[in-house]
C-alpha cells in the first residue's frame, strides 16, 4: 500500500507541475509578446485554451533545450578534464547568452523548431548596446533573486520551496518584459533595402 500511495503521489505530483509549467509559460510568453508589441501590459488575457498555452509552453521547452543540449553534449567529450562544477558554470553561462537570441529566432519564424534567424543575427551588429543592456540588467536580475530563493530553501526547508518558487516567478516575469522590450527596440531599427527586397521576394514566393 505504501508503494501505490507513493506513487499516486508522484503522479499528483508531476501533474501539478505540469499545470504550472504550462500555465507560467502561457503567461510569460503573453508579456513577452505584448511587450514585444509596445503594450505595457497586455490587452486582454486568453480564457483557458489547450492547444494555445501548451504551444507557448513548446516554444520555451524547445528554446531551452535547444540553448543546454547542445552545450551539454559538447562538454560530455571533455568531463575527464574539466571538473564538474566549472562545466556545469560554463553550460549556464553560455545558455544565458543563446537562450534570448534562440526564442527571439523562433518568435522571428513563427515556429519553435528553428532556432536560428538571420534577422536577429544581424541586430547584434545593428544594435549592440541594446544586447549589452539587455544582458547586464538581466544579469542583475538573476543574481539578485538568486538571494531570496537560496535563503528560503536554506531556512524554510521544503516549505520555502513554495516561497523561492513565488520569487523565481516574479524574476522570470522581469526577465521576460525586458526581453519584450529588447524585442520591441530591436524591431524599431532601420531595415536595410537590401533586406526589404529580400522580404519582399520572399512575400512572392509565399
Amino acid at each position: 500500500m505504501a508503494a501505490i500511495g507513493a506513487v499516486f503521489m508522484f503522479a499528483v505530483a508531476g501533474f501539478l507541475y505540469c499545470i504550472f509549467t504550462v500555465g507560467a509559460g502561457h503567461v510569460l510568453m503573453t508579456l513577452l509578446q505584448s511587450t514585444a508589441t509596445g503594450y505595457y501590459e497586455p490587452e486582454e488575457w486568453d480564457g483557458f485554451d489547450a492547444a494555445g498555452w501548451f504551444g507557448r509552453a513548446f516554444y520555451l521547452l524547445c528554446a531551452l533545450i535547444y540553448s543546454i543540449l547542445p552545450l551539454v553534449f559538447i562538454t560530455s567529450f571533455v568531463a575527464g578534464f574539466i571538473p564538474a562544477p566549472i562545466r556545469i558554470i560554463g553550460v549556464g553561462t553560455i545558455s544565458f547568452f543563446l537562450f534570448p537570441f534562440v526564442l527571439m529566432s523562433m518568435m522571428d519564424a513563427d515556429s519553435p523548431v528553428v532556432p536560428w534567424s538571420g534577422y536577429v543575427w544581424k541586430t547584434v551588429g545593428k544594435s549592440p548596446g541594446s544586447w549589452f543592456k539587455f544582458y547586464m540588467g538581466t544579469a542583475f536580475v538573476m543574481a539578485l533573486s538568486t538571494i531570496p530563493i537560496v535563503a528560503s530553501i536554506h531556512f524554510l526547508g521544503s516549505w520555502g520551496t513554495w516561497l523561492a518558487a513565488a520569487f523565481a516567478m516574479i524574476a522570470l516575469t522581469i526577465y521576460f518584459r525586458l526581453l519584450g522590450r529588447l524585442a520591441w527596440v530591436l524591431d524599431q531599427l532601420p531595415v536595410d533595402p537590401d533586406e526589404e527586397v529580400e522580404e519582399e521576394e520572399d512575400d512572392e514566393i509565399d
